[in-house]
């Protein structure tokens, strides 16, 4: 057979379209052409593929002079798929073709502009406004010039990235396993759909469908879930956790890799017409897309407490990895954001024991003639002594500068640092606070042993246990406890990321609590490094519940903003609707972005009452984000 020419294949290309745009009415020829390439003898045509295109053979037709002859190119038009969202006025054909799908912000079961109406079954092919106002909803269009009945079926998958030794993405292709086998990677993240005409169109399009990252929303586990409408585009972690307990430790590695947010889905639509031979590929339409669209991470360092010194953590390093990497991944890409963790990533801290604190927590002025004084101890050392006497009506920062300045002296090697508090409600001025020493490289011992200021307290800061106190009343949340300063102070690594802490147990039963930047609230001016970090207990892992915690707290960081008033489905609410297993349809996992300015949601605190949560997400505190 004489060739003509030998086209590469790029995305979406199949041997009936390639044919007949070639001069063919179907595949026959150019499958002749290549019987023996693997896309003809095992499986579908791929990008990369190379087709060899035979010669046409040119065809003479007789006609009268002078006359306007009407010829049909065999095969055309060829059949296609697309992914679209539809509308209310426009023409099925002009309908705009989607080139990504974003995970859902609605709960599964429902839909509308106030978003309360019930959310459309399968069987319904047809525009309906409710499930319209979910801007995230989509259909599948299938386009079958030749097809002779009223329904077709199409298939969608989500695709997983592979990816090159840098670790940037290769390609994409099929989760592991047959989609057709239960329990298999392939299978949770397939969708069979049936599409119906539209009119006389020859277009046919399936029911109302939404992207979704749980089993809940899913519908494998239990109520509200659409099974029939939502297509599973979750991330790898769980599969990397049973790699590591097979013994598969590359496996995990790479799936611990998978976004959510590098994921793309794909439509298929076998031609009926195709002449491929019994136990053949036949040819198919299809359509890929991406999952998200204008992606952002959070960037962010998480720190383990450790249980006592060089004691294990409160959490291992691996359960920390995993939960936070996970339930910040499912619940951020409802807003087209993920994380990135910055080296290294998890680390176990000491619990530290080496602040002084001066005039906490009002910041009273020294009385003046007091003595302070401390005995240090470095590495088992014996202990040296440093003092000052404090001078009448000096701020805390002046008293702890002079004494560090003494414990310089005694110690020339050892690093000292001084920092003044945010002013607490109700006081004055700020206290200032005094860090000797690295608690992660040494041992530090301080004793307080004169403390004679009849006004200006001194006091030395330990963690002793992994319960934190937590800020309150007296000391707020700008300024913060005494054990958070500590932890903060020693051990956050920067203003343009989120320090995550996770400790043992909270004074007072939160789950977490955050440190928010309070911009435009000038009454609260929180100091560095009192800012733009967050600290939850052990709990949530341990349990894997209430997996909004970690998400939970971030919120308050990036959206500058504390909890939204009325909706208890939102991320940001505070408290829960269903208790601890906040995975279900409609526990506090919403993450609203709606698309009318009047449906925007009230906040209870922040310098902007209302809005949508995820712009205050994306756009409130963005230098905490880095482009994907």
């Amino acid at each position: 057979m004489d060739i003509a020419r030998t086209i590469i294949a790029v995305e979406n290309d199949f041997l009936c379209k390639l044919s007949v745009q070639n001069g063919f009415k179907d595949c026959t020829k150019v499958r002749q052409a290549n019987a023996e390439a693997e896309f003809v003898k095992t499986r579908e045509l791929r990008p990369g593929d190379a087709v060899k295109i035979p010669v046409v053979t040119p065809k003479e037709d007789t006609g009268q002079t002078e006359l306007r002859h009407r010829f049909q190119r065999p095969g055309v038009p060829v059949a296609a798929i697309r992914f679209v969202h539809g509308s209310a006025s426009t023409a099925v054909q002009n309908d705009k073709t989607l080139t990504f799908i974003d995970v859902s912000n609605y709960k599964t079961d429902q839909a509308g502009k106030g978003r309360k109406a019930a959310f459309v079954d399968h069987n319904v092919r047809g525009f309906n406004a409710d499930a319209d106002a979910d801007p995230d909803t989509f259909k599948v269009e299938v386009f079958d010039f030749r097809a002779k009945v009223k329904d077709l079926p199409a298939e969608i998958d989500a695709l997983r990235p592979v990816f090159k030794p840098d670790g940037k993405i290769l390609r994409h292709e099929e989760f592991q396993g047959d989609r057709k086998a239960a329990g298999t990677e392939a299978n949770k993240r397939s969708l069979d759909v049936t599409t119906t005409e539209q009119g006389t169109t020859h277009r046919f399009r399936s029911c109302y469908l939404r992207a979704v990252v749980d089993e809940f929303d899913k519908g494998e586990k239990g109520a509200g879930g659409r099974k029939l409408q939502t297509v599973l585009t979750s991330d790898m972690t769980e599969s990397a956790q049973a790699a590591d307990k097979a013994g598969k430790p590359a496996d995990a590695a790479d799936f611990r890799k998978v976004e959510i947010l590098d994921q793309k889905l794909s439509a298929r639509y076998f031609l009926k017409e195709c002449p491929a031979a019994a136990g053949k590929a036949k040819c198919q339409a299809r359509a890929v897309v991406e999952v998200g669209h204008a992606k952002r991470r959070v960037k962010a360092v998480v720190h383990v407490l450790r249980k006592s010194r060089d004691g294990a953590g409160v959490v291992t390093v691996d359960a920390a990895r995993d939960w936070c990497q996970k339930y910040v991944r499912w619940l951020y890409a409802q807003a087209n954001m993920g994380v990135k963790f910055l080296d290294p990533f998890v680390r176990l801290i000491q619990p530290p024991a080496n602040m002084i604190t001066i005039g906490t927590p009002t910041g009273p002025r020294a009385n003046g003639g007091g003595e302070i004084s401390v005995n240090i101890g470095i590495d088992g050392a014996a202990k040296k002594n440093a003092k000052i006497s404090t001078s009448r009506n000096s701020k805390p920062i002046t008293t702890a500068n002079k004494l560090a300045e003494e414990i310089r002296k005694v110690f020339p090697a050892l690093k000292v640092v001084v920092g003044e508090n945010a002013i607490n409600t109700g006081a004055s001025r700020g206290s200032a606070d005094i860090l000797v020493g690295d608690p992660n490289a040494q041992l530090i011992e301080i004793d307080l042993v004169t403390n004679s200021d009849s006004k200006q307290k001194a006091a030395v800061v330990r963690i002793t246990t992994t319960k934190i106190e937590e800020f309150n009343a007296t000391h707020r949340s700008f300024v913060g406890t005494p054990d958070e300063r500590i932890l903060l102070r020693n051990y956050d690594t920067g203003k343009d990321r989120i320090d995550v802490f996770i400790v043992g147990d909270l004074s007072d039963g939160s789950f977490g609590e955050a440190f928010r930047p309070f911009k435009e609230e000038p009454a609260n001016d929180p100091k560095a490094p009192i800012i733009n970090s967050l600290i939850f207990r052990q709990g949530p892992i341990d349990g894997d519940i209430v997996h909004t915690t970690l998400p939970h707290e971030m919120a308050h960081v990036l959206a500058d903003a504390g909890h939204i008033k009325v909706e208890d489905t939102e991320m940001s609410f505070s408290g829960s609707p269903v208790g601890n297993e906040e995975k279900v349809v409609h526990g506090p996992k919403r993450i609203s972005d709606p698309s009318e300015p009047a449906n925007h949601l009230e906040w209870l605190s922040g310098f902007k009452t209302k809005g949508s949560p995820v712009q205050f997400l994306r756009e409130n505190n963005s230098g905490l984000l880095t482009d994907w």
